[in-house]
């Protein structure tokens, strides 16, 4: 079933899924190198779970994951070119946060980065899959 959300509605979502992810690893960066606590442990799980319910009504509910999948032949022209500019855009912004984090693991020496290693390859491909319907769930007025 189609799940119609507003623009407004369907950005905080996004929003809210990255900064989820981005606390999954933050949290789970902290438990691994200084010892898991139950704050820690509770941010890491229920950040997990904001993610996968945020992720399911704004990429599932709405179709913007199955759209921006599709083969090419099941699209229509219209459809053919906003899936196109989203790859575009999606295939940009993850080329840039993918240098910027390999920079900055590269140059900080970050205490325990290698904990990170669980997660992160996990967390850059859930962005690269994601980023072509976020990117539609934040631009497009209707979906």
């Amino acid at each position: 079933m189609k799940q119609e959300l507003s623009l407004l509605n369907r950005r905080v979502l996004v929003a809210a899924n990255y900064i989820a992810i981005i606390l999954v690893l933050v949290f789970f960066h902290i438990g691994e190198t200084q010892g898991w606590n139950a704050v820690a442990a509770s941010v890491t799980i229920v950040a997990l779970l904001f993610a996968f319910t945020s992720f399911v009504f704004v990429h599932l509910k709405t179709r913007l994951w199955h759209m921006s999948h599709a083969k090419p032949d099941n699209l229509d022209e219209r459809e053919f070119q906003v899936i196109h500019g989203a790859l575009g855009h999606s295939y940009s912004i993850f080329v840039i946060l993918s240098i910027v984090i390999l920079y900055i693991l590269t140059l900080a020496e970050i205490k325990g980065a290698g904990t990170l290693g669980v997660l992160l390859p996990g967390s850059l491909l859930y962005l690269a899959h994601s980023l072509p319907s976020a990117v539609l769930a934040w631009t497009e007025k209707e979906i």
